[in-house]
C-alpha cells in the first residue's frame, strides 16, 4: 500500500531538509511571572489534544484512503486535529518547503504516512506487515488516546485575526516546571483547496478524483517547522508565555476566509508533542483547564 516517493522529490528533500527555517513575521515576546501577578493556583492540568500530521501527494493513489481515515478519526474524537503535508514538488500545487523539512526529519520514505504527535505513525490501513522495519512505530486508532493520555501539564490559548494581514496571539500556561528545552511551532493551514487526486479506492470515487477537496493543508510556518525554543525562564510552574505573530497573507493562499491555525508545544530533545491547539480564522479559544482533586 505504499507509494514510493518520486526521484524529484527525494533529490529536493536532500537539499531542503538541512534548512533552518526561521519566522519572517513581526513578533513580540512577553512573559508573565508569578512574582508580578497575584499568586497563581496550579492545582490543575489541561486537556490533551493530539495532532495527526498527514503526508500526502496529489499523485499518490493510496492517499485518499488514509485521508478518509483521518477524517473519520477527527469526527469521532474532538480533541484530535490534523495538518496535511504536501512535501513532493512533483506535480503537486500544494508543495511547500516546511513539509519537506519535516518529511526529512521523520525519515518518511513513502506516502501516505500519518504521524501521531511526532511520536508514532497511525496504522491507517490496519494491515501493517509484520516484517516492516518500522512496525513498532505504528499505533492503532483506538490506542491513540490511551497512548498519549487525556491531560497535559501545559495549556495553549489562541486568538486569530485575518483581514489584510494575518495575526496570531498565543499564550502557553505551565502547570509544572519544565527543566528540559521546550519548543513552539505555529502553522497556517487552509481548507477547501480543489485539485484532482489520484485514487485506487473505488469506494471513494474514480481515478483520478476530479475536483477533490484538500483540507488542513499547510501553507506557512511562523516558526521553524520543528519549533523555536521558548525562553527557559518562561517554562516554570505557574508562568504564562506569550507570543504574537503578524504577517501579510501568504501568496499561496487561495481563500483567506478558509484559513486556520495549529500551534504545537514540543519537547526540545525528542520533538514529541506535549500539547497543541487549533483555531479557525477570526476565532479565539480559552485554556482548557482540568481541575485536579
Amino acid at each position: 500500500m505504499k507509494t514510493i516517493l518520486k526521484k524529484a522529490s527525494v533529490l529536493c528533500l536532500a537539499l531542503t531538509c538541512v534548512l533552518q527555517i526561521s519566522c519572517s513575521s513581526n513578533d513580540s515576546d512577553d512573559i508573565k511571572d508569578p512574582k508580578d501577578e497575584p499568586k497563581v493556583e496550579v492545582d490543575y492540568s489541561f486537556k490533551r489534544n493530539v495532532v495527526l500530521e498527514y503526508y500526502t501527494a496529489t499523485w499518490c493513489a493510496w492517499c485518499p484512503s488514509a485521508a478518509d481515515k483521518v477524517k473519520k478519526i477527527k469526527k469521532q474524537k474532538k480533541n484530535i486535529f490534523s495538518i496535511t503535508h504536501h512535501p513532493s514538488n512533483y506535480k503537486d500545487i500544494m508543495w511547500n518547503k516546511y513539509s519537506q523539512v519535516l518529511l526529512g526529519w521523520n525519515e518518511i520514505s513513502f506516502y501516505p504516512t500519518v504521524d501521531v504527535d511526532r511520536k508514532k505513525w497511525l496504522d491507517w490501513s490496519g494491515t501493517i506487515d509484520e516484517n516492516d522495519k518500522n512496525r513498532d512505530k505504528y499505533v492503532k486508532e483506538d490506542k491513540i488516546l490511551e497512548l498519549f493520555g487525556k491531560e497535559s501539564y501545559l495549556g495553549v490559548k489562541l486568538n486569530s485575526k485575518v483581514a489584510s494581514n494575518v495575526s496570531l496571539d498565543i499564550e502557553i500556561q505551565f502547570a509544572k516546571t519544565y527543566d528540559n528545552k521546550i519548543k513552539l511551532s505555529a502553522f497556517v493551514l487552509e481548507d477547501g483547496i480543489v485539485a484532482d487526486q489520484s485514487n485506487n479506492n473505488p469506494n471513494l470515487g474514480k481515478n483520478p478524483i476530479v475536483g477533490y477537496e484538500h483540507n488542513d493543508v499547510l501553507r506557512y510556518s511562523f516558526t521553524n517547522p520543528l519549533g523555536d525554543v521558548i525562553n527557559a525562564k518562561a517554562t516554570k510552574k505557574g508562568n504564562i508565555f506569550k507570543k504574537q505573530f503578524k504577517i501579510s497573507i501568504p501568496k499561496n493562499v487561495k481563500d483567506k476566509s478558509k484559513l486556520a491555525f495549529v500551534v504545537m508545544v514540543t519537547d526540545g530533545e525528542t520533538n514529541e508533542v506535549l500539547n497543541a491547539r487549533y483555531v479557525k480564522a477570526n476565532q479565539s479559544n480559552e485554556f482548557e483547564k482540568i481541575k485536579n482533586n
